[in-house]
């Protein structure tokens, strides 16, 4: 079994890849249009679409990913811990 990062299947859909690009495009041209003029919304604006674009592209979500595994109880090996023990 390889248990490699980029050997681990999409877990972010095609809608949802898609949803993501528009979410991050409205959010870069509300930056560039003017319509948000705080220098701390402008920059957390920019870092969100950044991961929005970033994530859809690549269709893999990291955050997603570890809370997953975390909250799943399961190592990055990729067997159940829980599992193993019994």
């Amino acid at each position: 079994m390889n248990t490699t990062y980029t050997s681990r299947e999409q877990n972010v859909s095609n809608n949802e890849r898609g949803f993501r690009a528009v979410i991050a495009l409205g959010m870069l041209t509300a930056v560039i249009s003017g319509a948000v003029v705080s220098p701390a919304a402008i920059a957390a604006l920019s870092m969100i679409s950044i991961y929005l674009v970033m994530t859809a592209m690549i269709a893999i979500d990291p955050v997603y990913h570890v809370t997953h595994r975390v909250l799943n109880n399961t190592s990055y090996s990729g067997y159940d811990k829980a599992q193993a023990y019994a």
